[in-house]
């Protein structure tokens, strides 16, 4: 239905002129073949370097280790080269790239595949659930992981898996293997100097971004942390507001509104200023990025 008759009139015009058009418009001059990318198996060195350090540290027994949706990295099978690697990805030309280079590799989803025992499961940015692959880990067995999709926070609230070390980058930018105060990698900081301290994250708030915020709304550059604080809070209380009058016109879109309480980022205006508000805080120690050591316990630990 149209709103106007402008618009109807408009369409009437327009109507008319494309039946009368008799030459067809010229066809798009064809595009010219772009090769596609050649797929390759490669190392990294800065991976390499993580996995050896633990190697060197835990002196764990290596049989088998597996590294499932890892794309065409192959570091595992230089850090480890007296082991069998099992390397699995759903994407095919993923493993017909690994296969050419030697690998074993399988195409297939790592939630069904099943290696057998494993001694080492290695898991990179996977946006599966670490449950499955896991599970086929020996007893004693570690698994290597970042946080960067939360699989070692998965991994933490696992039972069986005990968090026994960490390998980052310490402040100096050397490598280094922590096993103290292992439980500061949950933690959110609280203080000033924690915050103004931390490195930065993905996904979460940190100092320089915060400065401003705090600034534009407060007038001050004092206090960051607790008035962040505050500012979030009061982004989650406009949210819930809106959410409620939105409810109230709208009950039928229950099921596609937020809970403000666990949303991460928030979109925040003030004096005619927007702001992105990210509401994970840093952590005491470390990074998504960093590799978590996690070992599988014993069933009577």
């Amino acid at each position: 239905m149209f709103r106007s008759s402008t618009n109807k009139n408009l369409f009437i015009k327009l109507k008319t002129f494309m039946d009368n058009v008799k030459e067809p418009y010229p066809e798009e001059p064809p595009k010219p073949e772009v090769e596609p990318k050649t797929i390759e198996a490669k190392p990294h060195l800065d991976l390499i370097a993580k996995y050896s350090l633990f190697r060197e540290k835990f002196q764990p027994k290596a049989d088998t280790v597996y590294h499932p949706c890892g794309a065409t990295d192959v570091s595992p099978s230089v850090a480890f080269p007296a082991s069998r690697v099992i390397y699995v990805d759903i994407d095919e030309k993923t493993v017909e790239a690994l296969k050419e280079g030697g690998f074993e590799a399988y195409t297939a989803s790592a939630l069904e595949f099943d290696p057998g025992d494993v001694d080492i499961l290695i898991m990179l940015n996977p946006q599966i659930s670490p449950d499955i692959p896991s599970s086929h880990v020996v007893e004693n067995g570690f698994v290597l992981s970042n946080d960067y999709h939360g699989t070692a926070s998965s991994l933490h609230h696992n039972k069986q898996y005990q968090l026994r070390a960490m390998v980052r980058v310490s402040r100096g930018g050397e490598l280094m293997l922590d096993t103290e105060n292992l439980e500061d990698y949950w933690r959110e900081i609280d203080t000033e100097e924690e915050f103004q301290n931390a490195p930065f994250d993905w996904g979460a708030a940190n100092y320089q971004m915060a400065v401003p915020v705090v600034e534009a709304v407060t007038g001050k550059r004092e206090n960051v942390l607790a008035e962040y604080k505050k500012i979030i809070n009061i982004a989650r209380e406009e949210q819930r507001q809106e959410n409620a009058q939105m409810l109230a016109e709208h009950p039928e879109w229950a099921e596609f509104i937020g809970d403000p309480d666990k949303e991460d980022i928030f979109m925040f205006n003030y004096s005619e200023r927007q702001f992105v508000l990210s509401t994970t805080l840093p952590r005491k120690k470390g990074t998504v990025d960093d590799i978590f050591v996690f070992q599988k316990k014993k069933p009577t630990e």
